[in-house]
């Protein structure tokens, strides 16, 4: 698929949001919190937000990369997600390709964090070399536990 990744300009989270849409994780964290767009256009105005686009510069995915953010010293991909019909399409893993291509020029390992209820995102992740190192009960919403995963420049 012709597809380009490139910094997320002001304005564009509604386009992101719509990426999130008809997911698990749409349903745990985003769905009902008005608050998410305001916190990606934040994203987006500080250069932390990626988007794939497809041949009509339509937004087709999108993730959060944070250079400091995991234990204030390593790259974390803060949110990655998919538009629906481009899901299984090979746009995730360019994302992270992205965000691997960015993360070890910066430091030899690189983070992400995936919620306990994500089996299809802990396939993905561990399929793409990341090993889970840990559990946090809890973290951000009652009930779910997020599972941080690590990926070590070879």
């Amino acid at each position: 698929m012709d597809t380009k990744i490139q910094i997320a300009q002001k304005g564009q989270a509604p386009d992101c949001l719509l990426c999130v849409k008809n997911s698990d994780l749409w349903d745990a964290y985003f769905k009902n919190n008005p608050t998410h767009e305001s916190a990606l256009e934040e994203m987006i105005s500080k250069k932390q937000v990626y988007i794939a686009t497809n041949k009509n510069d339509k937004c087709i995915g999108f993730m959060g990369v944070i250079n400091n953010g995991c234990f204030d010293k390593f790259p974390y991909l803060a949110t990655l997600a998919v538009r629906k019909r481009y899901r299984n399409k090979g746009i995730g893993e360019a994302l992270v390709n992205k965000f691997e291509t960015i993360g070890f020029e910066k430091a030899d390992r690189v983070f992400i964090l995936v919620s306990d209820f994500n089996k299809q995102a802990q396939k993905f992740y561990r399929n793409l070399g990341y090993k889970k190192v840990g559990n946090i009960p809890d973290l951000f919403k009652n009930g779910i536990s997020e599972n941080l995963w690590v990926k070590y420049r070879i």
